[in-house]
């Protein structure tokens, strides 16, 4: 499980450096992996009271958003990737998103401001943010139907592009 951490990580790393300019001066980078990788499953609480885990997803694109209640960024994003799930749902594209650390009430609270259906997952204690490599909020990666990580967006990036659309209708098709 270590070893597939510092692995993603490495690899985000290296697509970092070798990565081309952002799209839009207030873009993160999309970072395509050369080689996908695979992410552990998880089970976490949800903040609407129910366990569930990333497997629950299984075959589907995924598009999992790490995030914190007092991140301005993720405040931007959160209600982009709410409109992709809705847009895109029913081609098989899945958006699920972690919140990361304590502060659940702020972080019921903002996804009830924002109207957010999406699933919210609560890691308390940061454990799946480590194990899956992110050390940044917000951190958004888009998993294959093979379950492996192919594109990773270390902060905040506008998901409403047809550059993006492209790019997950492509993986969607594949």
């Amino acid at each position: 499980m270590v070893f597939a951490r510092i692995r993603l990580a490495l690899l985000a790393l290296v697509a970092l450096l070798v990565s081309t300019p952002p799209l839009a001066a207030s873009d993160a980078p999309l970072i395509r992996l050369d080689e996908p990788v695979a992410v552990p499953d998880f089970r976490l609480p949800r903040l609407n009271g129910e366990d569930g885990s990333f497997s629950d997803w299984r075959g589907k694109v995924v598009i999992v958003n790490f995030w914190v209640w007092w991140c301005a960024g993720c405040r931007k994003e959160l209600p982009q990737l709410d409109e992709l799930a809705r847009k895109l749902g029913r081609k098989g594209l899945a958006v699920i998103t972690v919140h990361v650390g304590d502060g659940v009430a702020r972080a019921e609270r903002l996804a009830l401001q924002l109207g957010l259906d999406l699933p919210v997952f609560l890691d308390r204690r940061e454990k799946v943010a480590y194990t899956w490599g992110v050390n940044r909020y917000p951190t958004t990666m888009i998993v294959g139907r093979d379950g492996k990580v192919h594109y990773v967006v270390p902060g905040v990036r506008d998901w409403t592009t047809p550059t993006m659309l492209r790019i997950l209708l492509e993986l969607l098709d594949a």
